[in-house]
């Protein structure tokens, strides 16, 4: 199966695209989070299960930008997978990069959020908070988890979609399949020039002499 049929190229490209887009988004949720939801919501559970949805919400848009391109890959569920966690991962350090100390001190009666940094500030601060981030994926279970929640769901989505698409061109090829007779069963002889239908029987042209029947309706 070609590239071109197979969707490997197209989704490829159209999943590194929706990764970076949603890797923006996340790093914009993770940002924003504290404006737009309530402090009770962002603290149940350590902040793991508001994350595991942003996270979720990621993972469905990264599998449902590659299932447009009709996939027919089987390896495009494991990259859905992979440009879902890294859709997380890449927003974990863009947020990080973004906002410089963030984490680093909180007073309890005034909170505090330094302003965001230059674009160059931010590009020069990338790998500093790729370092940070990076390591927390093995030394905790949290981060583990929440990029699971983007990677699992973009995995059975597209993985759902390659194998209904394959299913369908199996059953459209076995359709167009001429048949083959049977086993022990001969094929029926016809001649090279032989119709595929018995010619109608010729009827006898009226005789002259035969008078015509008059009992006939």
């Amino acid at each position: 199966m070609s590239q071109h049929r197979s969707g490997l190229l197209s989704g490829l490209i159209i999943g590194f695209i929706a990764m970076l887009l949603c890797a923006a988004g996340v790093a914009a949720a993770f940002l924003y989070d504290g404006d737009l939801v309530p402090e009770a919501v962002r603290a149940f559970g350590d902040g793991v299960p508001l994350s595991a949805g942003i996270a979720l919400v990621a993972g469905l848009l990264v599998g449902a930008a590659i299932c447009l391109i009709r996939p027919r890959a089987l390896v495009l569920p494991l990259v859905a997978a992979l440009y879902g966690g890294g859709a997380v991962v890449a927003g974990a350090i863009a947020n990080t990069a973004a906002v410089p100390g963030y984490f680093a001190y909180t007073p309890a009666s005034e909170p505090w959020k330094p302003p965001l940094r230059t674009l160059e500030e931010f590009l020069a601060a990338l790998p500093d908070a790729a370092a940070l981030v990076w390591p927390q994926l093995y030394r905790s279970w949290q981060i583990p988890a929440v990029v699971a929640a983007a990677a699992l769901p973009a995995f059975l989505l597209v993985l759902v979609r390659v194998l209904r698409l394959r299913r369908k061109a199996r059953a459209a090829a076995a359709a167009e399949k001429p048949e083959k007779p049977e086993e022990g069963e001969e094929p029926e002889y016809r001649a090279p020039f032989e119709p595929l239908q018995a010619a109608k029987p010729a009827t006898t042209p009226p005789s002259l002499f035969t008078p015509p029947d008059r009992d006939a309706t």
